[in-house]
């Protein structure tokens, strides 16, 4: 019995040598043939292909056309939606800011292959920017411009009886003929109970002409509608122009 117990130890020992022996094997085979691979097969390169980028340009006031000191400028980058098609959104990659000469100078890591755009921004000016993907070159050596704040302060008096709805609407024309919008204007419509007094404060470009309307309804019917005042005038820049319009007979 004895003998025979030592007969099994030996075989288990030999087949554990026998299974090392060939996992060794096997696994330098592995090596070889993969060295192998890796020689005759070039592996693309993953290193991101950026490069130093530099955008520059000056900042401008519309209406003065004066070089605007301080003015941040931030560079967008864009990248294309994972989940919609042709759908890209910005993101901001680099900020500056503009000398006492309204001069600024970016240089940030990106690819000149993607597309930028420049957002700027300045306290008492509608911001710009942020909203069209560019080529870098096309946003390159510029001169951007920025719309001052003016502010319209109105004080309306009604005596019209008669009337329940009042529509008030403020539009700015930066020429003859062609209105301008900027996201960040105030109480440029209004439409509210006809009171005998109300007054208000309107947040719109400075220096330009403003046409203003004013339509009543004598009904709960906004169709019904009687203008009841049109006239244009300039605003103030970086300042308040005060109104004051009494509205009486029909």
């Amino acid at each position: 019995m004895q003998m025979d117990h030592q007969f099994i130890s030996n075989i288990g020992c030999k087949q554990n040598k026998l299974f090392i022996y060939w996992s060794l094997t096997l696994n330098l085979v592995l090596l070889i043939l993969m060295a192998t691979l890796k020689s005759c097969i070039k592996l693309p390169d993953i290193t991101p292909d950026t490069e130093e980028l530099t955008v520059m340009g000056y900042v401008s006031d519309y209406i003065t056309h004066e070089k605007i000191p301080d003015a941040e400028v931030q560079v967008l980058g864009w990248s294309k939606s994972l989940f919609y098609g042709d759908v890209y959104y910005s993101y901001p990659i680099d900020t500056g800011y503009t000398d006492g000469n309204g001069f600024f100078n970016i240089t940030f890591e990106g690819r000149s292959k993607n597309g930028y755009d420049l957002f700027k921004s300045k306290d008492k000016y509608f911001s710009d920017g942020g909203g069209v993907r560019s080529d870098i070159n096309a946003i390159n050596n510029l001169n951007w411009v920025l719309f001052p704040h003016g502010y319209i302060k109105s004080h309306i008096i009604n005596k019209i009886n008669t009337a329940r709805w009042i529509e008030i609407n403020f539009v700015t024309y930066i020429r003859p003929g062609q209105d301008i919008f900027r996201e960040g204007f105030e109480n440029t419509s209004i439409f509210s109970k006809a009171f005998s007094d109300s007054s208000f404060v309107t947040t719109t470009i400075g220096g330009l002409t403003n046409e203003l309307k004013i339509k009543m309804t004598p009904t709960d019917n906004t169709i019904d509608y009687i203008q009841v005042k049109d006239t244009s005038f300039l605003t103030l820049r970086h300042d308040t122009l005060f109104l004051e319009i009494v509205l009486e007979g029909l």
